[in-house]
C-alpha cells in the first residue's frame, strides 16, 4: 500500500481559455492519494483533489476579447483508477499511466462591481425557462474521467518521489458558465432579474454602444465539452504489508 501526495496546479480548458495546456490563470491544487498493488505492477488508486479554476476573455483570442466574460470556482474531486507502472530494474526511475472515473463538484461565480456573484442559478443563457425546454440548469456535480501519467524515483525503501500530469475528461460545457447561446433578454430578465441580464452579456461594460444580442446569436462553442487538469510533484510513502494489522 502507498500513500501519495501530489502538491502542483489545477488549470481548465474551455470557452474563456483556448489553449488546451498552459499556465495562464494556473492555480494551486493539491490531490491525496491511497494506491494498494493488486498483482504485478497493476495498482488500485482512490484520490481526493481540490483546486480551482479560472478563465477571462481579456487573455482569449483577440476576437473573443470584447466578449468580457470572466469566471472562477474552486473544484473538489473524488476518484478511483487503475495504474500501471512499467518496471524496470535497470532504468532507476518508474514511468506509469492511470486512468479511472470520478465526480466533481464547481461553484461558477464572476466579479461584478466588487461582489462576488453566483452564476448557475442566474440561468445565464435560458437554463430553466419554459421556452427553452432543451437548455436544463447544469448540475454542480458531474462525472469526471481521469487520464494522466507519471513518473517515479525512489528516494530511499520507503519513499518515492515523482511528478505527475493527469487530464479530466468532462460531460458539461458550463464549468465556465458559457456554452451555448443568448437567451430572449425580456425573457431573462423577467425570471431571473437585470442582474442576469447583466451577466449574460458584458461587452457593454467596455463598449456602451453595443446592445444585447438577439435571441439565438452564439455566446460559446457547444462543439467541445470543457476539461481541466491537475500536475505536480508527488511523495508517496510505502507501507510494507507486515505493517497492516486488522483486527
Amino acid at each position: 500500500m502507498e500513500i501519495d501526495l501530489l502538491a502542483g496546479l489545477s488549470n481548465y480548458h474551455g470557452d474563456l481559455q483556448p489553449n488546451s495546456f498552459t499556465l495562464n490563470y494556473a492555480k494551486p491544487a493539491a490531490i491525496l492519494s491511497f494506491k494498494y498493488e493488486l498483482r504485478n505492477n497493476l495498482y488500485l488508486r482512490v484520490g481526493a483533489g481540490i483546486g480551482a479554476l479560472e478563465g477571462s476573455d481579456q487573455s482569449n483570442r483577440d476576437e473573443l476579447k470584447k466578449r468580457n466574460l470572466s469566471f472562477k470556482t474552486s473544484l473538489f474531486e473524488f476518484n478511483v483508477g487503475a495504474e500501471y507502472r512499467f518496471v524496470r530494474e535497470n532504468l532507476g526511475y518508474t514511468p506509469y499511466v492511470f486512468a479511472g472515473a470520478g465526480i466533481f463538484s464547481f461553484r461558477p461565480y464572476a466579479t461584478y462591481h466588487d461582489q462576488k456573484v453566483y452564476l448557475q442559478p442566474l440561468g445565464t443563457e435560458g437554463q430553466g425557462l419554459a421556452q427553452y425546454p432543451q437548455k436544463k440548469p447544469y448540475k454542480l456535480t458531474q462525472f469526471c474521467l481521469p487520464l494522466g501519467f507519471g513518473i517515479k524515483w525512489p528516494l530511499n525503501q520507503s519513499i518515492d518521489l515523482g511528478v505527475e500530469f493527469g487530464h479530466r475528461k468532462l460531460f458539461t460545457d458550463y464549468v465556465d458558465d458559457v456554452s451555448g447561446t443568448f437567451a430572449d433578454q425580456q425573457a431573462l430578465l423577467n425570471a431571473h432579474g437585470q442582474l442576469a441580464v447583466d451577466l449574460a452579456f458584458r461587452r457593454s461594460e467596455i463598449d456602451p454602444s453595443k446592445p444585447y444580442p438577439n435571441e439565438g446569436v452564439r455566446r460559446g462553442n457547444t462543439n467541445k465539452e470543457d476539461a481541466y487538469y491537475f500536475g505536480g510533484v508527488t511523495i508517496a510513502i510505502k507501507i510494507p504489508h507486515n505493517d497492516l494489522h486488522i483486527g
